[in-house]
């Protein structure tokens, strides 16, 4: 869940939630904070990954195409910040988001 700042061609905004990993089954909380303008974006994660005994810790600036807001296409680096290290986990990222607009923000990503 997240809240928009800005106008409707720039467009920037905090957020957290939850990150899925289907196998292993692993879900990580996340933080992250977005600003897009018209068909540019960029992001940076703060994601914590644990499994079983292991805690990852990862930053992860990303950047790319965006959609004025509506979807983004993200490609971007995981930094470990931990000794630990989950090996399920890629150095790279593809990320494609689908965002819903409200009125007075929008819900995704």
């Amino acid at each position: 869940m997240r809240t928009t700042s800005g106008h409707a061609a720039l467009v920037y905004s905090p957020g957290v939630g939850l990150e899925l990993l289907a196998h292993p089954l692993v879900v990580a909380p996340k933080l992250w904070y977005e600003a897009e303008f018209l068909f540019v974006g960029g992001r940076v994660d703060l994601t914590y990954y644990r499994y079983r005994n292991q805690n990852d810790l990862r930053l992860t600036p990303q950047v790319g195409l965006s959609l004025a807001g509506h979807g983004n296409l993200f490609y971007g680096v995981n930094i470990p910040l931990t000794p630990e290290r989950l090996d399920v986990l890629n150095r790279h990222r593809l990320t494609l988001f689908f965002n819903f607009l409200e009125p007075f923000g929008k819900i995704g990503g």
